[in-house]
């Protein structure tokens, strides 16, 4: 047996895939990720086929088509891109996507209390950064540590949904996107800036990138050096026509989500819990988001 069968045989033997009706039940990013997924795994699929051996697999086939997608999930569920050391850099190397195995068990949490070092082309090493456990908790003889990696876009509810087939709890994300993103132009909306474009999840307040990215939508300043010299007298300015657009935005998720809630209900699939939690929970971020900013308590600023 080869030395990466025990990996092998821990990992899920079924991976989330959502029939025609429980893609209906998603709100629009996540129906948008799944639908992404799929043709990422069409075009993994013609690749295999002709780069295989002739007759190895075959579309045609349902039972490859299963084996070819568990394959797709199981990679596409587990790898990460792995950046080039220094010396690899001056040589123009390129971040690597990898497989580390026994690494990817390791479970989400944002803030991470693991992180990947480079140590050496041959090995993926990591290091214990401390969490916020006590120091007489941890110095107890039964003491067990949970170790969290970060998946990545730790604010993205809808990608974990359907990549890693989980929902995200106030633990694991306290910070939701906000569902905003704006133009290249824009240097604290854009898409570069959605892991700060986040509403905490516990309270529904509103993180001071967002309302600096509203700002500059409004206000259109001609530099980053004018917005940032004139940002908090005009933040008073366009306090009141912030909170609008940040109200009518938040009422429109509310809405989408409502909207997939009587769906929901009388959709039965082997996802539709999940499905339903995801709802249940950014129903409650976004719900919190509009009694803040109905009692003008939603800022951070």
């Amino acid at each position: 047996s080869h030395r990466f069968s025990p990996w092998l045989d821990a990992m899920p033997t079924i991976f989330p895939q959502f029939s025609p009706a429980e893609m209906e039940c998603l709100p629009f990013y996540a129906q948008y990720a799944a639908q992404y997924q799929d043709k990422k795994f069409q075009a993994f699929c013609q690749a295999v086929e002709a780069l295989g051996e002739k007759g190895l697999f075959s579309t045609n086939n349902p039972k490859d088509v299963s084996t070819l997608k568990w394959a797709f999930q199981a990679v596409n569920s587990r790898f990460w891109k792995t950046n080039p050391l220094e010396g690899a850099k001056q040589l123009d190397m390129l971040p690597t996507s990898e497989l580390v195995p026994l690494g990817d068990m390791m479970n989400h949490r944002d803030p991470p209390n693991v992180q990947m070092v480079p140590e050496d082309p041959e090995h993926v090493c990591f290091a214990y950064m401390g969490d916020d456990a006590d120091e007489t908790s941890c110095a107890s003889e039964n003491y067990e540590r949970d170790l969290f990696l970060t998946y990545g876009q730790p604010g993205n509810p809808h990608r974990f949904l359907v990549i890693f087939g989980f929902v995200p709890n106030a633990q694991s994300m306290p910070n939701v996107w906000s569902h905003l993103v704006y133009g290249d132009t824009n240097p604290y909306g854009s898409a570069a800036q959605v892991d700060k474009m986040v509403f905490h999840v516990e309270d529904g307040t509103v993180a001071q990138h967002v309302w600096d990215a509203i700002l500059w939508e409004l206000w259109q300043p001609s530099s980053l050096e004018e917005f940032l010299q004139d940002r908090e007298q005009r933040h008073l300015i366009y306090k009141d026509l912030i909170v609008d657009v940040l109200e009518s935005h938040v009422d429109r998720q509310l809405e989408e989500l409502a909207l997939l809630g009587p769906k929901i209900e009388t959709t039965e699939g082997p996802n539709m819990a999940m499905i339903r939690q995801q709802n249940e929970f950014l129903t409650s971020v976004f719900t919190k988001v509009k009694n803040n900013l109905n009692g003008s308590a939603g800022a951070e600023n």
